[in-house]
């Protein structure tokens, strides 16, 4: 009777992970997968126990134990596996901006542009998937905590829904509008944004800086604030190479 109850409650979490899987994304999926994986684990462990079989199930609840605390760190390595899935350009050319909340990507070839979360209560997804009050959600959580990633947050969404949503916005009391970048730059952050390595010359930095310019200049569609980006990238790269 034991083992028959553990069918039918198997049977019933089942349904409701396909049910779920319907409607979720690739990281949903995984997350889902791994915690019905963990919790089918504990129960067997349960069952064994009550049974008494304490030698065999001792290893399984303390393996279902480990992994449920293990299980956003598990979620977050297949997030940026997927993050990396969807970002990464056919040709291998990307370029890069990180700041303390976001890790934007983008596409050489097609101008395609991708940010992950990197912190809050949306950390380990995809821009593209949050819905449009979550993305304002995420612009209220980083306003007023990091103005770069906020003008990085503010920037995508300029470039990807127009600038209507600012009439949404949860906070309106930050001046409007994409501003320089606030924080200094290195090389190693520079090369990144370019999509550049570290013996590119000047003409390589030149080349790369025009031909994103094309795709992230607001005229085509981008930002200011990617523009100024680009410039400092480019001016950081040139003045730290020998006259």
């Amino acid at each position: 009777m034991i083992w028959l109850g553990a069918g039918v409650l198997s049977l019933i979490l089942l349904l409701f992970a396909l049910n779920a899987v319907a409607h979720a994304s690739r990281q949903q999926i995984v997350r889902a997968f791994i915690a019905l994986s963990l919790v089918l684990l504990g129960i067997a462990g349960l069952l064994l126990a009550i049974t008494g079989k304490l030698a065999l199930a001792f290893p399984l609840l303390g393996s279902a134990g480990v992994g449920l605390l293990k299980l956003r760190a598990l979620a977050r390595l297949f997030s940026a596996r997927a993050s990396w899935d969807a970002t990464a350009a056919p040709s291998g050319r990307t370029s890069q901006v990180r700041s303390l909340w976001l890790l934007m990507v983008m596409d050489h070839d097609s101008g395609h542009m991708e940010g992950e979360i990197l912190m809050g209560r949306f950390e380990g997804r995809l821009l593209s998937q949050l819905t449009s009050e979550e993305l304002l959600d995420l612009h209220q959580d980083i306003a007023g905590h990091d103005e770069d990633s906020l003008r990085l947050l503010e920037a995508w969404l300029d470039r990807e829904h127009g600038t209507d949503w600012r009439r949404n916005a949860h906070h309106t009391d930050k001046p409007q509008g994409s501003p320089s970048p606030t924080s200094d730059m290195n090389a190693e952050e520079a090369r990144a944004i370019l999509g550049v390595d570290e013996n590119a010359d000047a003409d390589a930095i030149h080349k790369a800086h025009r031909s994103l310019m094309k795709k992230l200049h607001p005229d085509q569609g981008g930002n200011t604030y990617f523009a100024a980006k680009l410039n400092q990238a480019k001016d950081v790269l040139l003045n730290e190479r020998p006259s």
